[in-house]
């Protein structure tokens, strides 16, 4: 289910009552694998505050990971990842008001800044709702090296525009990390290549231009063609793969 659908599914008070105060919700990572901490606010006196999560992955369900009445903590056990969240406050009546939604990422503590970013580029193509032209669902996945020999099935690929798993330093105070996003269809057919248009247009509005979720300090500043791979090379043999290239930002603190 769709955290929209969830929304409206629990978003409407039963009769006249007036519903619970609208939560807020974050999340501090415990940066080694285990989980981390939900804090709850602005939630009323006496309301049982129960937290969501569900993976940023094609056909994630949705969990509770922990409640408590009122304001305060939620300490979540979850593996690395992304994941959606969001804290429902229900009242003594049954009423029900959800938070805005938040995305949370889970860390080893000792994954590059590149291995998140990969990661959080996946996660947010995994909740694009991208579809091949026979409207399956599409999924991406970290590949590195991307494989592109067979290609039998319509997905995305990501992975780094770069030999290593390192940051070009633009200043001293600034990195910058160049990522390919390749879409692949199962084959080259009118439709597909359509499709694939209309998906690579999604991913660029998507991510350029906004911070990446999950990872705030990241700023998708621009779009660019690949330099790691041969694109003509890549057209001519396989007409069913677009790449797009994206260039985040990290700004350090100066010294």
């Amino acid at each position: 289910m769709r955290l929209g659908t969830v929304l409206r599914t629990f978003g409407e008070p039963a009769g006249d009552v007036t519903p619970p105060a609208t939560p807020t919700l974050t999340f501090v990572d415990a940066g080694d694998s285990t989980g981390g901490t939900f804090t709850i606010a602005d939630s009323d006196v006496g309301t049982t505050n129960t937290v969501y999560v569900s993976e940023m992955t094609h056909g994630a369900a949705w969990s509770t990971v922990g409640s408590r009445s009122g304001d305060g903590d939620v300490v979540a056990t979850l593996t690395p990842g992304f994941y959606l969240a969001y804290c429902l406050s229900e009242n003594a009546v049954g009423n029900v008001t959800p938070s805005e939604p938040i995305v949370c990422s889970v860390t080893t503590g000792s994954d590059s800044l590149m291995e998140q970013i990969l990661d959080a580029v996946a996660a947010k193509v995994n909740v694009m709702g991208l579809t091949d032209s026979a409207s399956d669902a599409i999924s991406a996945v970290v590949e590195i090296p991307p494989i592109f020999r067979t290609v039998g099935t319509a997905q995305v690929k990501v992975f780094p525009d770069g030999d290593e798993l390192n940051a070009t330093h633009a200043s001293a105070n600034e990195a910058k990390f160049r990522i390919n996003v390749a879409l692949c269809e199962k084959d080259a057919s009118e439709a597909q290549r359509e499709k694939q248009l209309a998906n690579r247009e999604t991913i660029l509005s998507s991510f350029v231009g906004s911070r990446l979720a999950g990872l705030t300090s990241v700023y998708c500043e621009a779009s660019s063609s690949p330099s790691a791979i041969d694109l003509d090379w890549l057209m001519d043999h396989h007409q069913n793969i677009s790449v797009v290239t994206l260039t985040f930002r990290k700004v350090r603190a100066r010294l």
